[in-house]
C-alpha cells in the first residue's frame, strides 16, 4: 500500500511504500493485548503495605503464663486479634511488571499502526528539523496540518530533540518516539503525524 508524504503546507511531496504487515487485512490482535497488559502492569505501584505480626514493635515477651489463668493462652499481644497487633493477610509490596518477548512487542507496534492507517488517522509528513524550543514556532510550522484547539494530535518522529519541549505547554499535543510506542496512548482516537524517517523504521520492522 502507497502512503502520501506531505510537507507542512498540506501538499503531496512524495510517497512511501507500506511493509505488508502495516496494510494486510490480517491484524495480529493478540499482541496488542498483551502490550496493553503489560504497559498497565508496568505503571501499576504495587506500594500498598501492611505490617504483619512479625513487623509491629513490642510483643516480645507472653502476656501472661500459659496455664491456671482460666483463659485462652495467648503468645503475644501483636496478635492480629488484639488492638495494635499486626494485620492478618494484610497487603505486600509487589512488582507487578513483566517483560514482554521482543517478537510480541514487535507484532503490537505493527498491529496498532495497521489499525491507526486503515482508520485514516495517520499523515505522514516530510522530515524537519529545529532548533527552536518555543511553542509559538512549532504553531507556525504545525498550523497548516493541526486544529490545536480541536484534535487530539500525536507526532510520531525517529528522534524527538527539542520538539519535546516546544509541546509541552499544548494540552492538546503529544510527542512520541517510533522506538518508545505507548499502545495505550495511541489507542484512543488521536490523529497521528509520523515522519517519513519515523514509517521508514517502521517498515524495516
Amino acid at each position: 500500500m502507497k502512503q502520501q508524504i506531505l510537507n507542512f503546507k498540506k501538499e503531496k511531496v512524495s510517497e512511501i511504500t507500506l511493509n505488508e504487515d502495516l496494510s494486510s487485512p490480517d491484524v495480529k490482535l493478540g499482541s496488542l493485548y498483551y502490550k496493553v497488559m503489560s504497559e498497565n502492569a508496568n505503571i501499576h505501584q504495587g506500594t500498598v503495605f501492611k505490617k504483619s505480626r512479625a513487623l509491629v514493635s513490642g510483643g516480645g515477651r507472653k502476656p501472661y503464663q500459659q496455664k491456671h489463668t482460666g483463659r485462652a493462652r495467648q503468645g503475644s499481644i501483636r496478635a492480629p486479634h488484639y488492638k495494635g497487633g499486626g494485620r492478618a493477610f494484610g497487603n505486600q509490596r509487589k512488582n507487578y511488571k513483566f517483560q514482554l518477548p521482543v517478537e510480541v512487542k514487535r507484532n503490537s507496534r505493527l498491529a496498532l499502526f495497521n489499525l491507526k492507517f486503515k482508520q485514516d488517522l495517520v499523515s505522514i509528513i516530510e522530515d524537519f528539523k529545529t532548533d527552536s524550543v518555543k511553542v509559538k514556532d512549532f504553531i507556525k510550522q504545525f498550523k497548516n496540518l493541526i486544529n490545536f484547539k480541536e484534535d487530539n494530535i500525536l507526532i510520531v518522529l525517529d528522534v524527538p530533540g527539542n520538539l519535546k519541549k516546544a509541546v509541552r505547554n499544548i494540552p492538546t499535543v503529544k510527542l512520541m518516539s517510533v522506538k518508545r510506542i505507548k499502545v495505550i496512548d495511541l489507542l484512543s482516537d488521536h490523529k497521528i503525524f509520523m515522519t517519513k524517517s519515523a514509517a521508514e523504521y517502521l517498515n524495516k520492522l
